[in-house]
């Protein structure tokens, strides 16, 4: 009995709805904005094919980075002391 009440209901007046839903202006999307090719003045030796930027990819490469597991650390530790 509850299933045709809510049938009842949700079919009250569709067809107006529809019509008034169809009819309702719709929401523009938001202007593009103009793509700039042009290479900024702050990179001026990056590649713009490739993504490369020569001095940071020099920077990049002088760079070094050590990094000890303090937990695999003390994992070596209790195999050696076994």
């Amino acid at each position: 009995m509850g299933a045709r009440v809510a049938r009842i209901l949700r079919n009250f007046n569709l067809e107006n709805r529809v019509h008034r839903e169809i009819s309702r202006e719709k929401p523009l999307s938001a202007p593009r904005h103009p793509v700039n090719t042009a290479t900024p003045a702050s990179m001026p030796n990056a590649d713009p094919i490739s993504g490369k930027n020569e001095p940071l990819l020099s920077l990049l490469q002088s760079v070094y980075v050590e990094s000890t597991d303090p937990a695999a650390a003390a994992q070596v530790r209790k195999l050696i002391a076994s």
